[in-house]
């Protein structure tokens, strides 16, 4: 049936953790065998399933939709148009490392920082009042205080050589950058006080331009596209095609821009005095192949603009004349 615009109420959302699949196409005759036939929805539940009021908070509720009425994206998929692999499950692991180490080079630090004390009771010193020594120990420790009498003891300091967590923390950072594809210093350039390479930059966009082509055009848009356009909400392309056009992710800076201006202009100039250029290229070849600028000969001098100057006679000269 076809409908209008107007017609669509919503669309949302709608993660793996709030959908489950109810029913499974089991004919194996059928074009969409082994896909889900029907869904179940989570829907609402802002204030929980024991909200004290429920006309003033929603309760959550689960509605069966029908296939037809489901975009199913699933990313990383394999042997199946189902399930996916989650985006975070590949380096869910080394974030827990990098908790850990983060976590235990603090605690580590906290301990060992201020070194450790080693008392040696003289031989003939007999302890009186253990439980004093222990208190002014305890009050040293506390830093409650900052000396320590004793009598008969010899206190001697111990330091602990404090393990550095920074090139474990960059092993594992460099192992997250190699799994999700993200150049290090995109992944963690600010937070170090690094700044990105125009390299690092040109990867990433490139890695973003591939998602996009890759993935969302043909996962997400064109799916949602191609229901539109079957159900008479956009109008049917000419052909039955139509192409997607995403924005350039790369802005070129003022600087960028006279230095290109700058190499189109030297590269001009060497073709124009070169001598028998236009034998090699021509020069609508030079203009749109090279400097991929495009080629109007109606915008080029005439040769009659131009007054030449008269090349010099050469008179010819006899011998014994």
């Amino acid at each position: 049936a076809k409908i209008k615009m107007e017609d669509i109420l919503f669309m949302a959302p709608y993660s793996e953790k709030n959908v489950t699949i109810s029913a499974y196409d089991t004919d194996p005759q059928s074009e969409r065998y082994g896909l889900p036939v029907a869904y179940k929805l989570s829907s609402g539940g802002y204030g929980g399933s024991s909200a004290a009021s429920p006309s003033s908070m929603m309760q959550r509720q689960i509605v069966e939709v029908h296939h037809t009425r489901i975009i199913h994206v699933a990313d990383g998929i394999l042997e199946n148009d189902v399930f996916g692999t989650p985006r975070l499950e590949p380096v869910v692991n080394r974030l827990i490392d990098l908790e850990k180490i983060v976590g235990g080079g603090a605690e580590t630090f906290f301990l060992n920082a201020r070194g450790g004390l080693h008392m040696n009771q003289q031989p003939e010193t007999k302890l009186v009042d253990t439980e004093l020594l222990e208190t002014r120990m305890e009050e040293f420790t506390h830093n409650l205080s900052r000396y320590l009498r004793t009598k008969g003891i010899d206190v001697n300091t111990l330091n602990f050589d404090i393990a550095d967590p920074k090139n474990y923390f960059d092993m594992i950072v460099s192992l997250i950058s190699a799994t999700t594809g993200i150049p290090k210093r995109i992944l963690t350039g600010s937070e170090q006080g690094q700044l990105a390479s125009s390299q690092d930059e040109n990867n990433w966009l490139a890695r973003v331009n591939e998602r996009q082509t890759d993935f969302c055009e043909i996962q997400v848009l064109r799916p949602i596209l191609d229901w539109f356009i079957e159900h008479g909400v956009l109008p049917e392309p000419k052909d039955s095609d139509y192409e997607i056009k995403w924005p350039d992710l790369r802005t070129v800076s003022d600087t960028e821009k006279s230095d290109v201006a700058l190499k189109t202009s030297q590269a001009l100039a060497n073709y124009v005095n070169a001598q028998g250029a236009d034998m090699v290229m021509p020069p609508k070849q030079f203009f749109e192949d090279v400097l991929g600028l495009e080629y109007r000969e109606e915008d080029l001098p005439n040769a009659e603009d131009f007054d030449p100057e008269p090349e010099p006679e050469i008179d010819n000269i006899n011998d014994g004349q």
